[in-house]
């Protein structure tokens, strides 16, 4: 006999132009009747349903997310054992009882369609309660109609009817004595809930597929920052391995201009050496050389003592120089390797900063079956 629903702000543009007609409604079974419609809240609220909708909601403390909903629409169908004369008193209790129950400063409207299968009304209001919390009022269509509201609904509802007529008009049954259990049960020949929870649904997917854009601009972004971020390093690890090789070989230069020098000194003490070989000593009686002076002799021993220093230095130089060019050949060849691994690193780093849900699909992505073979672990 009559049921409730709740709707988003977007969800209650498409309702109400459903309740006004100013969209086609294909499904009509009494077209011709669509002038007999009427708004029993016209003289009570006479703006605009959607100019009252904006006004009324900044009037209240309301929140801002798209699934919040801002309208509830009571359903109320005439029931069948009341008598087609009693139609429009049957509407108007109904109305009155529902402003009064719900607050006639939150009535949007209240159009009675009789150009569907069964003559009914819908009860468009903006669910507004009191904040006992932080004083004012509050948008909030939980309190508004609660379980309690819907176990009470209908028996209220048929004692309010009952008292206006006289009688019982057939409010309670089955399906509405100890509750509103019936949902959409005479709107079957339209599409209304239908499209309404379409709508509801594209609002919950256009948010979501919003937040993944979202997600894949940051990663197109963070890709971005790690690639700088290893190019820098890249720079910074060769601009370092190279100063080292260039400080190696500073040092063996210098040490080869060394070795050169010694080697000078050599050539030099084997000229001399040439020079005694040109002296022809003379043995005499006594035993002592004749035709060598003193100071000739002097001159050998120095000369050789020199030649041994000279020598041995130019060993230890010779072996100092090789072992830095050896040194030079292994620091280019770490160059490419510590790159790699600051690389590696910085893609670890990234990894980690990844949103919960863009990581977790980034694994399920990479967890194929040759994975155990060769693959990385970017979690760890």
């Amino acid at each position: 006999m009559a049921h409730v629903q709740k709707y988003t702000r977007g969800a209650a543009g498409v309702l109400l132009a459903h309740y006004d007609r100013t969209k086609e409604v294909k499904e009509l079974q009494h077209p011709e009747k669509t002038r007999l419609n009427e708004n029993l809240a016209d003289k009570e609220q006479p703006l605009e349903q959607h100019a009252f909708l904006r006004q009324r909601l900044g009037e209240v403390k309301t929140l801002t997310r798209k699934d919040v909903n801002v309208m509830v629409d009571w359903v109320v169908t005439m029931p069948k054992g009341l008598a087609s004369g009693d139609e429009g008193k049957f509407f108007k209790e109904t109305y009155e009882f529902l402003r009064g129950r719900y607050g006639a400063e939150n009535v949007i409207s209240a159009y009675v369609h009789r150009d569907e299968v069964t003559p009914h009304m819908h009860y468009a209001f903006i669910p507004v309660v009191e904040d006992r919390k932080h004083g004012g009022y509050k948008l909030s269509a939980k309190e508004a109609v609660n379980r309690e509201d819907l176990r009470k609904f209908h028996g209220e509802l048929s004692r309010r009817l009952e008292k206006a007529f006289g009688r019982d008009v057939g409010v309670l049954n089955e399906a509405t004595k100890e509750g509103n259990k019936s949902i959409d049960e005479l709107k079957r020949g339209t599409a209304r809930e239908t499209l309404a929870r379409v709508v509801s649904e594209t609002e919950r997917l256009t948010a979501e597929i919003k937040n993944l854009n979202g997600n894949i601009k940051l990663l197109e972004y963070r890709g971005e920052e790690l690639k700088a971020r290893i190019s820098d390093l890249n720079a910074i690890y060769t601009e370092k391995e190279q100063g080292l090789i260039k400080s190696y070989e500073n040092h063996k230069n210098a040490l080869n201009r060394k070795i050169e020098g010694l080697e000078r000194e050599i050539n030099a003490g084997l000229a001399k050496v040439n020079e005694i070989k040109q002296i022809q000593p003379r043995q005499t009686i006594t035993g002592a050389v004749k035709g060598v002076t003193v100071g000739q002799v002097k001159q050998l021993q120095d000369m050789a003592i020199g030649y041994i220093r000279t020598a041995r230095t130019a060993e230890s130089l010779t072996a100092e120089c090789s072992r830095l060019t050896r040194r030079c050949e292994n620091l280019e060849k770490l160059i490419p390797s510590r790159a790699e691994q600051a690389k590696a690193k910085q893609e670890r780093e990234a990894f980690r900063r990844l949103p919960g849900d863009i990581k977790a699909r980034a694994l399920a992505a990479v967890q194929t079956p040759s994975r155990g073979a060769g693959g990385h672990d970017m979690g760890r």
